[in-house]
């Protein structure tokens, strides 16, 4: 960089030659002036974010904390403002000085513009001033060093001045507020009132591990933890508006809905500080081997005549703990927040399909059976809380791996690439491997759905057996089909294990075969001229290093492949399911109140035509078609060999059957009057059942109006408890009463 732009000889460096320390000029630049230009973007985006989007939390604000904090910005800004003006005067122009303190003293102006937004609708510290205060201290004690060691003037008692005021500015920004009015007054979590700091050391948890260490912890003592993004109330509504948009959005271009996008996408700001803190543990990761390079370097000049000062071999030895102890830090704090979103994104996707269960049609119904909704919610569901924890890698793992061979190639110049020709080498072997795994997972999760809903029904239908004595000439046959959908199921699992073997095996030897290939290849004709290279310790310990680290990334290639396609299946089976028909909410006219004359029925059904199927069967293309009858005769084939496996006659293509159409109740009038105990009395299959299902909204309205007020309680002859005690499911979440308690 010009001389012009720095202003002195020493120009960009980025070290100094004359003494151990960076130039001015690039401290001005990199400390200074980008951190500050990055400052002023994020704080105009969150200022206006919380303007749009925030909901002030009225419980007032710190006083004390807040003009403290204001106070120490503006005299910041000021000594900034000076100290631009001052250094533009001087008889040695650096624009580089000038534009960095003009810079941080714009930059400490927005922020406080946003702080004031920040303690209307925050309760906790501003974890965006928090992260500049602490970057600009940092940077600040580095260039504080470098004005030092400098000539002395106006400027750099200025810069102290500034110095000072952010670091009580800080302490001010990270100051405790747990006993302040706003968040004594707040019933928010302890993460949501935790700061960055004491998220970042899970300060906020603390009490809770020492707690947990004395004694083992109870269920009031965890009770209020969770962050509020977790709780089914907001993720749920959060998610359900998303998809209800995004249905809209898709059928208006004429294109299918995209689950799996539309919940990546969903969480997109979230996903900035994760992408962050995986991309910067994997960078410090990567750090220390370099360090470790000159370290060794540093070592092996003492057996020089041009020895290095002692002071660089101790920045170097502190650099490589730094990193390690900043490596390890990220990597938690990537693992806590993507352990959230996955939460979040399993507890929306359960609630949305257990309440798409209850306005199932009739029809979805008969495909939709309550096994495989189970599934849904406990297995399918369940996979956005293991494999989002991956999603990140698929970003992190490549740029572990170039960096990983650019560090080699730094140390066995070309030979290296014969390790990028293994990686490329191995790549469409895993594109083959990807849809193998689709299409077995796929067919693994359907041979489960099948076998539950066989168990499902064999277990409703198994007091009639017994009933009617048909267990013993029943028995064989039950356990027969259910082994069949079972062993298919365990050979796809078989299938799978085996694959999942072989790929286990290539990717985890994948990182011998390149230390072998590049070290052969070196030690032939790596040197220059093709001649052998020169190995020696330094370059055998630095490269072993490289190649242990380079094993990460490349082993997990296999588990994260693993992983994300088991993602794509399950959510794509979801979506599946949050298409099927529901009931229209216009099939019943609903009023919350009950009517103010009490002459008025409650429940009226006037000339009321119900059906279990609609008017008559779906159209249905050639494609369509062709594409049923191709499944149905793989489906038949698969059939037959499972069942000459296990000793069973063939199966039969069953015939179409002609469904009938007709409405089950028909010229329905009926009015129940408030305060009247009402009983419909018939024959079994005379429609009693039906009639209800009809008051109720669960069968297709072909005719008439249906008029219910107030609130219903529907309890169908189907048993149904909770996973609960006893007592639990009689007193169904109300106040315990003993004598109501014992009369039940």
């Amino acid at each position: 960089m010009s001389s012009g732009y720095c202003g002195d000889q020493e120009g960009w460096g980025p070290t100094s030659a004359s003494r151990v320390d960076l130039t001015p000029c690039f401290e001005n630049t990199i400390l200074s002036t980008l951190p500050a230009c990055l400052a002023i973007t994020v704080f105009v985006y969150r200022t206006w974010t919380l303007h749009r989007n925030g909901q002030p939390h009225k419980l007032g604000r710190t006083n004390l904390i807040y003009w403290l904090g204001q106070s120490f910005m503006l005299v910041s800004m000021v000594a900034l403002i000076v100290r631009a003006a001052l250094s533009g005067s001087e008889d040695i122009f650096s624009p580089a000085a000038v534009l960095a303190s003009a810079s941080m003293a714009a930059s400490w102006l927005f922020a406080m513009v946003l702080n004031r937004f920040e303690h209307k609708y925050e309760i906790r510290s501003s974890t965006a001033i928090y992260s500049y205060y602490l970057v600009s201290i940092v940077a600040g004690a580095i260039t504080a060093r470098t004005i030092s060691a400098l000539p002395s003037g106006s400027p750099t008692i200025l810069y102290y001045v500034y110095y000072g005021s952010i670091v009580l500015g800080f302490v001010v920004e990270a100051w405790p507020r747990g006993k302040t009015h706003v968040q004594q007054d707040s019933n928010a979590s302890p993460y949501d009132k935790a700061n960055i700091f004491s998220r970042f050391w899970f300060h906020y948890i603390q009490h809770l591990i020492s707690d947990g260490y004395k004694r083992p912890l109870q269920a009031t003592d965890v009770q209020g933890m969770m962050p509020h993004r977790i709780k089914t109330e907001f993720s749920y509504s959060y998610l359900s508006d998303k998809w209800d948009a995004h249905l809209i959005k898709r059928a208006a271009k004429g294109k299918e809905p995209n689950l799996i996008r539309l919940v990546l996408l969903a969480y997109g700001p979230q996903w900035v500080p994760v992408i962050i803190y995986r991309v910067l543990a994997s960078v410090f990761l990567f750090i220390t081997p370099e360090l470790m390079n000159q370290l060794l370097s540093f070592t092996k000049s003492f057996s020089t005549d041009a020895s290095q000062p002692v002071a660089l071999g101790i920045v170097l030895s502190f650099g490589m703990f730094f990193t390690t102890i900043t490596s390890a830090m990220m990597e938690g704090q990537y693992n806590q927040l993507i352990m959230n979103m996955g939460i979040e994104a399993r507890t929306a996707l359960i609630s949305m399909i257990y309440r798409k269960a209850l306005k199932l049609s009739p029809a979805a119904k008969q495909t939709q059976t309550p096994g495989e909704i189970n599934n849904h919610m406990s297995v399918d569901a369940e996979r956005w809380s293991q494999a989002l924890t991956l999603i990140p890698f698929w970003l992190s793992v490549p740029l572990e791996i170039c960096i990983a061979l650019w560090l080699m190639y730094r140390q066995l110049g070309w030979a290296a690439l014969a390790g990028l020709a293994a990686i490329i080498a191995v790549t469409p072997l895993q594109g083959w491997i990807a849809a193998f795994f689709t299409k077995a997972k796929d067919a693994k999760l359907t041979a489960m759905d099948n076998r539950i809903r066989l168990v499902n029904e064999v277990l409703s239908g198994i007091k009639i057996v017994k009933l009617y004595g048909w267990y013993a000439a029943l028995e064989s046959s039950f356990h027969n089909k259910i082994a069949v959908f079972r062993n298919r199921e365990l050979s796809i699992l078989r299938k799978m294990g085996i694959a999942f073997s072989f790929m286990t095996i290539m990717f985890s030897s994948m990182t011998l075969l390149i230390a072998l290939v590049s070290f052969s290849i070196y030690a032939t004709v790596g040197g220059p001229g093709f001649t052998p290279g020169d190995i020696n310790s330094q370059t055998i310990f630095v490269s072993i290093t490289l190649f242990g680290m380079l094993n990460r990334p490349i082993g997990m290639l296999s588990f994260i492949l693993g992983e994300t396609i088991g993602l794509i299946v399950a959510t794509r089976r979801i979506q599946t399911y949050l298409l099927s028909e529901e009931l229209a909410d216009d099939q019943i006219e609903r009023s919350d109140d009950l009517p103010k004359d009490p002459a008025q029925p409650v429940i009226e059904i006037q000339g009321g035509v119900f059906a279990w199927d609609k008017d008559g069967p779906q159209e249905e293309t050639e494609k369509q078609m062709k594409v049923r009858e191709k499944k149905e005769a793989k489906k038949l084939k698969l059939e037959a060999k499972e069942a000459k496996e296990a000793g069973l006659p063939a199966p039969i293509r069953a015939e179409s059957v002609e469904r009938n159409y007709e409405p089950t109740l028909k010229n329905i009038t009926l009015s129940v009057g408030r305060g009247y105990l009402t009983a419909i009395v018939g024959r079994v299959g005379q429609g009693k059942t039906s009639l209800f299902n009809a008051m109720i909204g669960d069968m297709y309205k072909r005719h008439g109006t249906v008029r219910m007020s107030g609130r219903v309680a529907y309890a169908p002859q189907q048993t149904w408890i909770i996973n609960a005690t006893v007592k639990d499911n009689i007193v169904f979440g109300l106040p315990f009463d003993q004598n109501k308690y014992d009369r039940i």
